[in-house]
């Protein structure tokens, strides 16, 4: 499915950084703000022109959950098994916030599929509150369990 540039600017690296910084959270890799800012506009892109080919949807997504697995293993410190199951887990926080925001939005406003496909701007907006909850959700794990030495519980390792 094709999309806006529009779109791939104001909702696609944000969405690409976000579940990168996520990925960098669960597997408790170091924050490099540059190497995560780099993966997700990387994903971002690699997405985008996967969308622009005449393939099935949703391999897009197959194609940037591999890649982010071989980036986290290649430029982390993280364990090659952490890096695929925390990729496989902020892929599926993905899926998760970006379905129940869609549908949360279209249904509060009324919001018809069809015009949500044509109006590019709609369609950037509703699909910003999913990118904040990744951010939140990396950051509520960074704060409530990673960061704390006296309640450290370790939540995936």
């Amino acid at each position: 499915m094709k999309i806006p540039v529009i779109a791939l600017l104001l909702q696609g690296i944000p969405e690409g950084i976000a579940v990168a910084a996520l990925t960098f959270v669960l597997s408790k890799a170091e924050l490099n703000w540059k190497k995560i800012c780099l993966f997700g506009i990387g994903l971002s892109f690699i997405a985008y022109a996967i969308r622009l080919l005449p393939i099935t949807l949703g391999v897009h997504t197959i194609v940037c959950l591999s890649l982010l697995i071989v980036f986290m293993n290649a430029f982390t410190d993280a364990d090659t098994v952490v890096s695929i199951v925390s990729s496989v887990v902020s892929f599926l926080a993905l899926l998760l916030f970006e379905t129940m925001s869609i549908r949360i939005i279209t249904s509060v406003f009324n919001i018809t599929f069809e015009t949500f496909l044509k109006n590019s701007i709609l369609r950037t907006l509703i699909g910003l509150p999913h990118v904040v909850l990744l951010f939140l959700t990396g950051y509520i794990v960074k704060r409530c369990f990673c960061d704390t030495k006296k309640h450290n519980l370790d939540l995936i390792w």
